[in-house]
C-alpha cells in the first residue's frame, strides 16, 4: 500500500506517466531533472513527502532498550530442523549399517554436515 502511495506521489510531483516507481525514481534522481528543477527544492520534497513513506514501508520492532528486535532466526529455523532431521537419519543409517560404530563415531563420519545446523 505504501508502495502505491509512493509511486502516486512521485508521479504527481513529476507530472509524468511513469509506469513504475522505479521509472519515477530514475527520472527524479537523474542529473538532468535535478539541475533543471533545482536540487534543493527536490531534496526538501523528498525528505518531507517520500522519506516518511519509505520509512513506514520498512518496519522493524524495537525492544525495551531501543534496539531493533532480530527475528531473522525464524527464517532459518525450518531449514535447521530439516538439516537436523536429515543429519540424525543419516547418522542412524550409518550406525545401523556398521554395528561396530557408536553414535559419536557415526556422527564424526558426517562431521561436515554439522555446519548446516548453524543458523546463519
Amino acid at each position: 500500500m505504501a508502495y502505491e502511495k509512493l509511486m502516486q506521489d512521485i508521479n504527481q510531483f513529476l507530472r509524468s506517466a511513469a509506469q513504475s516507481a522505479r521509472d519515477a525514481f530514475t527520472s527524479f534522481w537523474s542529473h538532468a531533472y535535478l539541475s533543471q528543477m533545482g536540487w534543493q527544492s527536490e531534496i526538501n520534497f523528498f525528505n518531507s513527502q517520500i522519506r516518511p513513506l519509505i520509512n513506514s514501508n520498512y518496519y522493524r520492532d524495537i525492544g525495551r532498550f531501543g534496539n531493533f528486535i532480530n527475528r531473522f532466526w525464524l527464517i532459518d529455523l525450518p531449514f535447521v530442523i530439516i538439516f537436523a532431521l536429515d543429519f540424525l537419519a543419516r547418522t542412524f543409517y550409518i550406525s545401523r549399517r556398521n554395528p561396530d560404530l557408536n553414535w559419536l563415531e557415526a556422527i564424526l563420519r558426517r562431521w561436515y554436515d554439522l555446519f548446516l545446523l548453524l543458523p546463519f
